[in-house]
């Protein structure tokens, strides 16, 4: 029996309750490899309200684990931490692999109960930033992943060193890979995800809104959505969509040429972490500018541009004055890489680590 933890809602609750997109893709499109016997989602600690009946209506989720039983905020909010660990804890102890996506202070406590009872826990590490310094909370995060039995990693830049680890940065579907032809897409960039300086919102903002010639589209969600849409309504090169469904941002995806990663190669948020972004634009086929390097990403090919807004503009320029059988050739080649992410690798990585 091998049991994957995660922290998946429906789609349609997303937004308003201040939820990733990209990890509920994430997770599902492991959950359909069928690397996992059993799925268990713990609500997010965040969301206030009681929405484990909705949870329980996800087909690929067998177990919903919510407690909201003091009021949710300050003590109360712990409380209903320690109880979900409890809970979670007494689900999944008898089951033989026990698998995390990630390890966060809300799930922490369940981890470590059954470390200390001996039981085959692993992670599936997606985000982790090294602690700073020896009070940093990451430290405990730290203690937890180098006690897993086994890791496996988006990224190969951690900071960790552990004995049995793999790395994979991300996961495509069968049937979701796709080839399109260059003449068929719009001549603009897409800038998509979470609208804050770890993303690199702000650079987007600074290089298209000073250059009048260079087409951008932004999707994605923000605490500030109505001021940044009031704010770059005067730009006539620059489409502000805002957070949009995931149907809807799908079409808008595919119709796009290029894609940006501006992510700010400073900050250690991005030091250590794959953005599952990047891969999900390759799946597309779009030809990714991007202003960090990933060793993970070795043999695809990719624009890169220093974290300056100039050097950032110029190659943007010299993309879109690539011919059209230039950038097909691109998009071609990545696609043939395409099988390093694949559902059957990821089985046959897990079944490698947790044999």
């Amino acid at each position: 029996m091998r049991t994957f933890i995660v922290q998946m809602i429906p789609d349609e609750l997303l937004g308003s309750c201040n939820c990733s997109q990209a990890a509920n893709n994430f997770c599902r499109n492991l959950i359909k490899s069928k690397a996992f016997n059993r799925v268990i989602t713990v609500v997010p600690i965040q969301v206030v309200d009681d929405i484990s009946l909705e949870c329980s209506q996800m087909p690929e989720i067998d177990t919903v684990i919510q407690c909201r039983r003091f009021p949710h905020r300050g003590i109360g909010r712990v409380l209903n931490m320690v109880l979900e660990n409890l809970a979670l804890f007494r689900a999944v102890f008898r089951d033989e692999k026990i698998w995390f996506y990630n390890i966060t202070t809300c799930n922490m406590l369940c981890f470590l109960l059954l470390w200390l009872f001996r039981r085959q826990v692993y992670v599936l590490l997606a985000d982790f930033t090294p602690p700073r310094h020896w009070f940093d909370p990451q430290q405990l995060v730290k203690f937890c992943l180098c006690r897993a039995k086994g890791l496996l990693s988006l990224s190969g830049r951690i900071g960790l060193k552990h004995a049995n680890c793999r790395i994979i940065p991300g996961i495509i579907p069968e049937g979701e890979v796709y080839l399109p032809e260059t003449s068929k897409l719009e001549r603009r960039f897409i800038f998509s995800g979470t609208l804050s300086a770890v993303t690199g919102f702000d650079m987007a903002i600074e290089v298209f809104s000073r250059n009048p010639d260079l087409p951008l589209t932004i999707t994605g969600s923000s605490s500030k959505e109505e001021e940044y849409r009031e704010k770059l309504r005067k730009y006539a090169n620059i489409d502000f969509c805002g957070r949009l469904g995931f149907e809807d941002y799908r079409k808008k995806l595919s119709r796009m040429a290029w894609a940006l990663n501006l992510r700010n190669p400073h900050l250690p948020e991005n030091e250590y972490n794959f953005p599952s972004k990047f891969l999900e634009y390759m799946t597309c086929g779009k030809i990714v500018l991007s202003t960090m390097k990933y060793p993970e990403l070795d043999g695809f090919k990719y624009f890169y541009a220093d974290f300056s807004a100039d050097d950032i503009a110029d190659k943007l320029r010299r993309i879109m004055l690539l011919s059209e059988d230039e950038q097909q050739e691109i998009r071609r080649h990545n696609h043939q890489q395409m099988y390093r992410f694949s559902g059957r690798h990821w089985c046959e990585t897990i079944e490698e680590i947790d044999q």
